[in-house]
């Protein structure tokens, strides 16, 4: 209970902001206009946790709310896949973005199991792909022209990095062995390739980009 003050002070300030704001998407950031709805997941997530510490019941007063907006608000018409972000500031803005999916429905899987199901079955209908033999997911749906930015990683051939670097946990999460393997074999593979570069002279710098704790 060393925390548990702090942790209540900022659960109630978490769900304040949230209910604040029309479209229950907490400000994250001052001077920033966007607001994701992976990360209003994990806020989502948070005050779900405190509730099973402590036995309250703080986060029923969101998560109805919140997954109602999403359905009426930020689902892509064509998939059924949830929205990256709420405000449309990025021409990204509507779709749906791998990294954001597996992010999202990781802790979607803790306080909506069933909404957690749904999405995960069409995050792998829409964007699962085996391109050159290896599996991932893909960042953008098909067709879709936007380039990586710092939070995709390297898109090789449309499958995402990150995205697919994410759905490792996501899978886990969801007891999805068969789709858990099909991403981890590869993935190792990959960390080892590039734990043996970091022993030859100058290819031990792009060795880092595959060994750092991010990466790994």
């Amino acid at each position: 209970d060393r925390f548990r003050e702090l942790n209540q002070r900022i659960t109630e300030h978490l769900l304040a902001l949230s209910l604040n704001e029309q479209n229950l998407h907490a400000p994250l950031l001052p001077n920033v206009r966007m607001r994701w709805s992976a990360d209003q997941a994990a806020i989502i997530y948070s005050i779900w946790l405190y509730d099973q510490n402590n036995g309250t019941q703080l986060a029923a007063k969101l998560i109805i709310p919140w997954l109602n907006y999403m359905h009426a608000y930020r689902t892509e018409a064509s998939t059924g896949l949830f929205q990256t972000e709420v405000l449309g500031v990025k021409t990204y803005s509507d779709q749906p973005r791998g990294c954001s999916l597996a992010y999202m429905i990781y802790y979607l899987s803790h306080f909506a199991p069933r909404e957690a199901e749904a999405q995960w079955r069409k995050f792998k209908e829409h964007m699962f792909q085996r391109r050159a033999g290896i599996w991932g997911f893909r960042e953008y749906l098909p067709g879709n022209t936007n380039k990586w930015t710092p939070d995709s990683g390297p898109i090789l051939l449309g499958t995402g990095v990150a995205a697919s670097g994410l759905a490792l946990k996501t899978a886990a999460a969801m007891r999805d062995s068969e789709t858990f393997t099909r991403l981890y074999r590869p993935a190792t593979a990959v960390i080892k390739l590039m734990r043996s570069m970091s022993r030859i002279p100058l290819l031990n710098r792009l060795a880092r980009l595959g060994t750092d704790v991010l990466a790994t």
